[in-house]
C-alpha cells in the first residue's frame, strides 16, 4: 500500500497547476507549501515547494520548487542579475563556493540554468536553478512570463552526519545537474493564466 500523500491531509493548495508528485531520481517529491500572488513591481509571482516522504516543511535535505513569473518577460535577465549579486558575494567570499551560469545555446535566450553553492552559518545548500520564458511552460503561450525551476540539495548544521551529508551533495553533484537539466518542465498554469 503506497504511503499517504501530504498534499492529501495538509490540504496545500496548487496554484500553478502542478500538484505533483514530481518524480525525479528515483524519489517522488510531493506538494509541501504554495505561495502567491505576490506583486513584485513587474507582475505577479507565484511559488510552490515540493518535498520528499519523511521530511517536514521547511527543513528539507531535498526539495523542488517551482516559481511562476506574470506579465513579466525577464527570465534570462532575473537569471542574469542574480548571476551578478552571486558573483559579487563570490569576490568577497561570502558564502558563495560555487557559481556557474549554463546557457542553453539552442534556445537560448528562451533558457539557461544557475548552479550555485552557499556555505552558510545554518546550512550548506547546492541548487539548480532553471529558468525559461513562457513559450516553453505554460499552458498558454499568449501569457507574458517566465517560469523558475530548481533543485535544492541541503545539510544543516549542528547535526549528526553533517560532513558526510556535504560530501555526498558534492560528490552526486556533477550527476544531479546533469538529471535535473534533462528532467522535462513542468506546465504550469496559474490563477488567470488563461486570460480570465
Amino acid at each position: 500500500k503506497p504511503p499517504p500523500d501530504p498534499l492529501a491531509t495538509t490540504g496545500v493548495l496548487d496554484c500553478v497547476g502542478v500538484p505533483g508528485p514530481i518524480d525525479f531520481n528515483e524519489e517522488a517529491y510531493h506538494l509541501v507549501s504554495s505561495l502567491g500572488p505576490i506583486d513584485n513591481g513587474d507582475g505577479q509571482v507565484y511559488g510552490q515547494i515540493y518535498g520528499i516522504l519523511g521530511e517536514t516543511f521547511p527543513k528539507l535535505t531535498k526539495e523542488i520548487s517551482i516559481y511562476v513569473a506574470l506579465n513579466d518577460k525577464g527570465g534570462p535577465a532575473k537569471s542574469f542579475e542574480t548571476f551578478l549579486e552571486l558573483r559579487d558575494r563570490q569576490a568577497n567570499s561570502d558564502e558563495v563556493v560555487e557559481l556557474n551560469r549554463v546557457k542553453d545555446e539552442v534556445r537560448w535566450p528562451v533558457a539557461e540554468t544557475l548552479i550555485f553553492s552557499l556555505d552558510r552559518s545554518t546550512d550548506y545548500e547546492r541548487h539548480i536553478c532553471r529558468y525559461e520564458t513562457h513559450q516553453r511552460s505554460f499552458t498558454d503561450s499568449s501569457k507574458d512570463g517566465f517560469i523558475i525551476f530548481a533543485y535544492t540539495e541541503r545539510a544543516f548544521k549542528g547535526e549528526d552526519q553533517f560532513d558526510q551529508a556535504v560530501k555526498e551533495i558534492k560528490n552526486s553533484a556533477e550527476a544531479k545537474t546533469n538529471a535535473f537539466l534533462e528532467l522535462r518542465l513542468p506546465h504550469v498554469f496559474p490563477p488567470n493564466a488563461d486570460g480570465k
